[in-house]
């Protein structure tokens, strides 16, 4: 996992910022839009990258490890990813 501090310090230097505090609020802006946009529309979608979406998950059983025993996870919304398939693409020719 890429953690938000690397990818503050990758955007100060790809946009040659001259402070941490100014990637901090960019990141922060974009994260505030997705998350409007969600609320808002139910999906956004991200140029090159792909859709990121709002859906249901079903009800499901699971098995409790170490226990002889079966619970319900009860339906709930979720967040679903459809990634571009060019993207994809790219991701899957990595390794």
């Amino acid at each position: 996992m890429i953690r938000k501090k690397i990818i503050i310090k990758e955007l100060q230097k790809k946009l040659k910022l001259k402070s941490y505090k100014e990637s901090e609020i960019i990141i922060n802006a974009i994260n505030e839009i997705y998350e409007e946009g969600l609320k808002k529309e139910g999906s956004i979608k991200i140029a090159n990258l792909g859709i990121i979406q709002i859906g249901i998950k079903k009800e499901r059983e699971i098995k409790v490890p170490g226990l002889d025993k079966k619970i319900k996870i009860p339906k709930r919304k979720g967040l679903f990813f459809k990634a571009n398939k060019t993207f994809e693409k790219n991701i899957n020719s990595q390794g």
